[in-house]
């Protein structure tokens, strides 16, 4: 398969954001009208103790069964009613909000464009890929100070850059340290001014990947954490710790006619060898996540999360079809099978986990194990989640 059409395939194969499933295009999102069954706050002040109850909100990113509608779901977890917007992409990869305005958030597609979506007024700012030369590789995060660092990839899909850009405008300034190319995805370290790039070899030369730590205000490189497998996504748990998630990305029998579907590509994907889930640190240290005699189960590994109120954490392997919850120990309480899992949510009362499944979504209980809900079916296909944050 050649690198260019695996690429493009694992725009659906991963979403930090958060990330979620995407892919190349060059078809632009219908606009519908804004619809809703009630309506869901998002100022804190509406709720007593100035954050949502429970298990707060969530985004859905959803089509319908034509693939004609794509549209922005903001549901409220504990009573299911929700508010649609018009989705002006055709699949995110990953949802941004706004560190200083949750109700404006960004969304990036992956091999494609960018947009900046106000949720109070639909406005929209969006940056085409056909027309502005400008190719977005799927994520982006946001320095204390207000600027977006963005993940992008060159016209030829081989080089990459990770570029400072204005909030309101989108437009670039600068670039950061070359450290950071080939980053598909970068974040930032919470109480800290530092953010983390995940760097895959698919866009330079030779193997393996590394962790390359930033200063976010003055852009220069803290440190360069080389690791022996390409990185995807990665996952701050604190300030000054990263989880970074690798995958096998040369070799694999993938079918690249049905790159819009990564059920069709399922044989392919679950003869990815296994690969190491990582801790990683500015200081330079890293280490393996221990996987619990578990190992095999880590092919094409694709989201994590930690369960808040707990020492629980939770992993998902699309190769395995397979979500591991673990124990601060790092030991597995819970294995369940899921078919082609992608990212994966937890609610903020940590009473549930949601996980995207092949067109899917499915909440669990962290409690029980069992199967709470289902979002998507023959109406319509979920594309991608992402969890609402109110701080």
């Amino acid at each position: 398969m050649e690198r260019r059409d695996f690429l493009q395939f694992l725009a659906l194969c991963s979403m930090q954001s958060l990330l979620t499933t995407g892919c190349a295009s060059t078809k632009t999102g219908n606009l519908i009208p804004m619809t809703s069954t009630a309506p869901v706050p998002t100022d804190p002040s509406a709720y007593p103790s100035g954050a949502p109850q429970g298990k707060g909100q969530i985004f859905l990113f959803i089509e319908d069964r034509a693939g004609k509608v794509q549209t922005l779901r903001r549901m409220d977890w504990n009573n299911y009613e929700y508010v649609d917007y018009p989705l002006p992409l055709l699949y995110p990869h990953s949802l941004l909000q706004d560190r200083n305005d949750r109700d404006v958030v960004y969304l990036f597609e992956m091999f494609g464009s960018a947009v900046r979506l106000d949720l109070r007024t639909k406005d929209a700012v969006r940056i085409d890929h056909k027309l502005a030369r400008e190719m977005f590789y799927g994520h982006a995060a946001q320095s204390r100070a207000g600027e977006l660092f963005v993940t992008q990839l060159g016209s030829d899909l081989t080089t990459g850059v990770v570029s400072v850009k204005e909030t309101k405008s989108l437009r670039t300034i600068a670039t950061l340290p070359r450290e950071c190319d080939g980053a598909h995805q970068i974040v930032t370290m919470p109480d800290s001014n530092m953010a983390a790039c995940g760097v895959s070899s698919v866009l330079g030369r030779g193997k393996g990947g590394a962790v390359t730590f930033v200063d976010c205000d003055t852009r220069k490189v803290v440190n360069r954490v080389a690791l022996p497998d390409s990185i995807s996504h990665l996952f701050a748990i604190s300030k000054d710790e990263i989880v970074a998630l690798s995958i096998e990305l040369d070799g694999l029998p993938l079918d690249p006619k049905y790159e819009n579907d990564s059920r069709q590509n399922a044989p392919g994907i679950a003869k990815a060898k296994p690969t190491a889930i990582y801790h990683v640190k500015p200081d330079g240290s890293s280490r393996e996540f221990l996987n619990g005699g578990l190992f095999d189960a880590f092919r094409f590994n694709s989201g994590f999360a930690k369960i808040p109120h707990s020492d629980l954490m939770v992993t998902s392997h699309i190769g395995s079809s397979t979500v591991i919850v673990w124990d601060g120990a790092g030991k597995p309480k819970k294995v369940h099978k899921i078919p082609h899992p992608g990212v994966v949510a937890a609610s903020p009362n940590g009473e549930e986990i949601m996980v995207l499944t092949a067109g899917k979504a499915q909440s669990i209980s962290v409690k029980t194990g069992e199967p709470v809900k289902t979002f998507g079916g023959d109406d319509y296909r979920v594309m991608g989640i992402a969890a609402y944050k109110n701080n």
